[in-house]
């Protein structure tokens, strides 16, 4: 099987981001911009993180919205040629694209309200998911996880879901000792545990499982974890969260020294 065969092989597979959040943690930057729309390199967050899926051959997304949902409107029906003269757009309950632009992309866009769980949004958009298995990922993390890998690992662990882990970093930096000497100082070194960063893949029959009144992480993740239905996918590449103003500036950063971004398969 040749790499395009391989990745189109669950192309079919739905994609569903959480970009209906307010990210005070970036105010005052997201006071006038929903923050999976702030750029990175002259894209938003949220085209980044399409750009991984689609790189591996998944072209269909469903965006849960709410803060600001107006503006993915305007970007992606400019991207689909439907809006160019920058006015202003009243998004409907739900609007689909197609053919978004250079990637073909087929985008729906979902308003799941503003002060909404991520059950309650998966709910909303449940209709939009033509398909017995999809993926999920937050709009604020950027990594190169190699999606087509993730749905194979899930396929074979057989779970109702799969969270990828990165490894996480030490809040504080380690000291390595020899007797009473310090041999070496790792400032914030990568730890054993490894954190949730989304990129999840999920049998529809996590809907089972899903309420309004249930968080998705506390609830829902650590019910198939006693069920042993929640699988892992270890994820050692790039992965940074941009969730701050200190992720925003640094993957900026990298964007303007790297010709090739390492979260769509550059070297970091």
């Amino acid at each position: 099987m040749t790499e395009t065969e391989a990745n189109r092989k669950h192309s079919d597979l739905p994609v569903v981001l959480l970009c209906g959040g307010r990210g005070r943690r970036l105010r005052p930057l997201t006071d006038e911009t929903p923050k999976p729309l702030l750029e990175i390199d002259g894209n938003p967050i949220v085209h980044h993180i399409m750009e991984n899926f689609s790189r591996h051959g998944f072209d269909d997304f469903v965006l849960c919205l709410g803060y600001k949902s107006e503006a993915f409107e305007q970007y992606f029906g400019g991207l689909a040629g439907e809006y160019t003269d920058g006015g202003s757009v009243e998004l409907s309950s739900a609007s689909t694209f197609r053919g978004v632009g250079s990637n073909d992309w087929d985008v729906t866009l979902v308003d799941t309200g503003l002060e909404t769980s991520k059950s309650e949004r998966l709910l909303q958009v449940r209709d939009h998911i033509d398909a017995d298995r999809f993926l999920l990922t937050y709009g604020d993390g950027l990594a190169d996880v190699n999606v087509e890998q993730l749905v194979e690992h899930h396929e074979e662990n057989g779970t109702v879901g799969t969270v990828t882990g990165v490894k996480a970093p030490s809040s504080f930096g380690v000291l390595e000792t020899d007797g009473d000497s310090v041999s070496a100082v790792q400032e914030k070194p990568l730890t054993s545990k490894r954190i949730n960063v989304g990129f999840f893949v999920f049998e529809t029959t996590v809907f089972d499982s899903l309420s309004a009144d249930r968080e998705l992480e506390q609830d829902t993740l650590n019910e198939l974890a006693d069920r042993g239905e929640l699988g892992i996918y270890r994820h050692d590449g790039f992965f940074k969260g941009v969730d701050t103003r200190k992720g925003l500036d640094k993957v900026r950063k990298i964007s303007t020294e790297k010709d090739d971004l390492p979260w769509l398969g550059g070297e970091p």
